[in-house]
């Protein structure tokens, strides 16, 4: 091989890696996040950090009075306090934001059921629901969990789910057909990453331990996550579903996909064993630098879903860049989403 073409293809991997992260960048669609959120209640599920910080910053800075519900009141109170200051920095607080920090763990029923409650003391309307919370770390020990639920899914489907229905008469209360109530989820196009499930093995994909004596042949934690982010759109369409048979109008439901984000749900990765990060994080970095979006740039979809007008006409679907998106194949299988709803009212029926 000739010297002289030698720098030119040492030079092709970091040109590529440049190019995928400038075609990222050029490509991301924002919405306006000056409409106006004033007189508005909103909850917002995960706050304290990731793009539901950044939700929760730009409704405050709407005008909105965002309920920041957090595992950790001390993170919830520091978020409430950067956002405060920005706001000043910023001009905004003349807009008439407030923050309430109220606790919540998805992963614990009871703490839902009490989260509802202590919101319910606030005397406050509610407007947006925005379901945004989540983790991407799977365990099978089975005392790690209280329930004998699988915790990837209790915090990113089950705790949400039980949360949006007891929430949901004061939705239908607080809000008219003109100016609807909204249900915001967060799914994620990692549902397009399960595999090989049936009715048979749905109801494993809930419980610990889920990798021993289960009948999931692959259950690794990126198939997982994408399970739990199918059970989210199915949540969303069977809510849909049922607000349209009752003839509800005046509250309207959105799953979305907010993209590959530089967020701190992959923080695990920092805590596996030396030799497993000597090999993983540096080719991790680099698929974040190549193809992962900012925290403010994955929040807008969110922000939209809860703010913009015009998401009002997408009432139902599932959208990324701030359009609707198809779904991937198991999202369409309306046996699949039945049998899940299924399991979640049996798991909620003690907590209704």
């Amino acid at each position: 091989m000739s010297h002289t073409l030698l720098p030119w293809i040492l030079a092709v991997p970091p040109l590529f890696a440049i190019a995928c992260k400038l075609y990222v960048t050029l490509t991301t669609v924002y919405t306006d996040e000056s409409v106006s959120m004033k007189n508005k209640v909103v909850i917002v599920t995960g706050s304290n950090t990731g793009i539901g910080l950044y939700t929760a910053r730009a409704l405050v800075k709407s005008g909105a009075h965002v309920i920041i519900a957090v595992r950790s009141v001390d993170k919830g109170n520091k978020a409430k306090q950067d956002i405060e200051q920005d706001c000043r920095d910023t001009n905004k607080s003349a807009n008439g934001g407030q923050i309430t920090v109220l606790k919540l763990d998805l992963s614990n029923l009871d703490s839902v059921v009490q989260f509802v409650e202590n919101f319910k003391k606030l005397n406050l309307p509610l407007n947006v629901l925005i379901n945004n919370a989540g983790m991407a770390t799977m365990t099978n020990n089975v005392e790690e969990a209280t329930t004998g639920v699988e915790p990837m899914f209790a915090t990113n489907h089950l705790g949400h789910y039980l949360l949006t229905k007891k929430l949901l008469p004061l939705l239908k209360q607080s809000n008219t057909e003109q100016d609807p109530g909204r249900v915001v989820i967060v799914a994620s196009g990692a549902h397009e990453m399960v595999s090989e499930l049936t009715s048979d093995n749905l109801e494993r994909h809930t419980k610990l331990p889920l990798l021993k004596k289960s009948a999931i042949k692959t259950a690794s934690v990126l198939k997982q996550y994408g399970f739990t982010k199918l059970c989210n759109i199915y949540h969303a369409q069977h809510l849909t579903n049922t607000l349209k048979e009752e003839g509800t109008k005046n509250v309207v439901v959105v799953s979305l996909h907010p993209g590959a984000i530089k967020s701190d749900m992959d923080r695990e990765v920092y805590e596996w064993p030396l030799w497993k990060r000597i090999f993983v994080v540096p080719f991790y970095l680099l698929l974040q630098f190549m193809f992962f979006k900012s925290t403010q740039a994955g929040a807008q979809t969110s922000i939209f879903a809860a703010a913009s007008p015009k998401a009002l006409a997408y009432n139902g679907l599932y959208l990324d860049d701030l359009k609707p998106r198809e779904t991937g194949h198991y999202a369409k299988d309306k046996s699949l989403q039945k049998q899940l709803i299924g399991v979640s009212e049996k798991l909620i029926e003690d907590y209704q």
